[in-house]
C-alpha cells in the first residue's frame, strides 16, 4: 500500500475518534480535560474550543486549557520537566474537583527544573 493512502486512511479513521469533529458527543457526557498548545500543528485551538461549546450543550463539563506558545505533546517528558509538572498538577486539580482525589497537589512546581 502507498504510504499516500495509509496516510489518507490514518487520516478518515482519526476521524472517528475525534469528537469535535464529527459531533460524537451523547447527552451527559462524562467530564473532561483538555490540555492543549496554542501553537499545536495537529489539534487547531478552535478544535478544542468547539469541543468544549459541544460538551456543554450536552450537559457536560469540559476543562480546556490553552498553554501559549506550546506545540502538540508539549506535556511530554522528553520536551521538558516543566510543562509536564503543569500539566500534572493540571489533571490533578481536575481529579480533585470531581472527587477523585483530595487535596492540593504535592507536586512542588518550584522545585522543578525549569528550561533555560
Amino acid at each position: 500500500m502507498a504510504l499516500a493512502t495509509c496516510a489518507a486512511q490514518a487520516a478518515e479513521e482519526a476521524k472517528m475518534w475525534a469528537p469535535a469533529d464529527n459531533d460524537n458527543i451523547g447527552e451527559n457526557p462524562p467530564p473532561a480535560i483538555v490540555l492543549l498548545g496554542t501553537k499545536d500543528e495537529h489539534v487547531p485551538v478552535e478544535t478544542g474550543k468547539r469541543f468544549q461549546r459541544l460538551m456543554k450543550e450536552k450537559g457536560g463539563r469540559c476543562d480546556l486549557h490553552l498553554d501559549e506558545g506550546k506545540k502538540h505533546g508539549f506535556f511530554n517528558l522528553w520536551i521538558g520537566k516543566e510543562d509536564l509538572a503543569i500539566t500534572l498538577v493540571e489533571a490533578d486539580r481536575f481529579l480533585a474537583s470531581l472527587g477523585y482525589l483530595k487535596g492540593e497537589p504535592i507536586l512542588d512546581l518550584g522545585k522543578v527544573e525549569k528550561k533555560p
